[in-house]
């Protein structure tokens, strides 16, 4: 009988063969089977990996901490990575700042403590910076231009109201507050840059206050223009409603005072509607 053919067994990687010694077995038993070493077929690969290992030990590297890093290994990283020694080590160009503004040395000095407190090197410190500044401006101007919109809008309110009596009624407020108010009060300011005594608000007080006087004190104790005929278009209503008063002269004829009266009515509808020109 024909001998018989067993086929060999199949070999694992880096098992030894038959009559051969596994180079691993050579490996203290605490180690020999370590996980990072399956790689590896024979002692020359295991040579060439340990070679490129010390290669690199003295590249410039770092270790990333973990997750129970503290505060002290997070320093380490934030140095090497460039941060200055100090908060006094950033530098920074400012001459992204709008015209005529100047830096603000308190709020320099807190970035620069706050960026060496979180780990800023000069780049970052210095981007951060240069984005900041470019929206404070966009901010500014956005700002400046929202102001004086409502500024034009709310004067464009008060010439509405005051219709044909508006140059008169400003006058009048200017006197008033030139008169009565104290230096301190006509310098002040609002948050949004406009100057008190410019506010259309402010002016329409004084000028409302101006009327109260003169309504209630009498015209010699109040600041007037002098013969003063212009009137608001609320005054000149409530002049033309009494004067179109049922039974009044403006709805008879034959009244000696109908003439006059419904001249009077004419004219007054001019302030009403300071558009249209008061009738001859």
């Amino acid at each position: 009988m024909a001998d018989e053919q067993v086929a060999d067994a199949p070999v694992e990687a880096g098992e030894a063969t038959s009559g051969e010694v596994s180079w691993r077995e050579s490996l203290p038993e605490d180690i020999r089977d370590h996980q990072s070493l399956q790689g590896f077929e024979d002692v020359g690969t295991l040579a060439k990996s340990f070679v490129h290992a010390q290669s690199m030990v003295g590249a410039d590297k770092m270790v990333i901490p973990g997750k129970w890093a503290d505060e002290t290994d997070w320093n380490g990283v934030y140095d090497k990575l460039g941060r200055p020694k100090d908060g006094a080590g950033y530098e920074f160009d400012t001459s992204g700042l709008p015209e005529g503004e100047t830096v603000n040395e308190d709020f320099v000095g807190w970035f620069r403590n706050s960026a060496h407190k979180h780990g800023f090197n000069q780049k970052q410190a210095q981007g951060l910076m240069a984005d900041y500044m470019e929206y404070a401006a966009t901010e500014q101007s956005q700002g400046v231009a929202d102001v004086e919109t409502g500024r034009v809008q709310a004067m464009a309110d008060l010439k509405r109201e005051f219709g044909r009596a508006y140059d008169e009624r400003i006058t009048l407020g200017n006197q008033f507050i030139d008169r009565f108010a104290v230096p301190e009060l006509t310098h002040l300011v609002l948050q949004d840059g406009t100057p008190l005594r410019n506010h259309p608000a402010f002016i329409k007080t004084l000028i409302n206050t101006q009327s109260w006087v003169a309504d209630n004190i009498g015209e010699d104790q109040a600041i007037t223009s002098g013969d003063s005929s212009a009137y608001t278009p609320a005054e000149a209503q409530k002049e033309i409603d009494e004067l179109m008063l049922p039974d009044s002269p403006y709805w008879d004829r034959r009244h000696s005072q109908h003439g006059g009266t419904v001249q009077r009515v004419q004219e007054l509808m001019g302030y009403v509607h300071p558009d249209m020109e008061a009738a001859p």
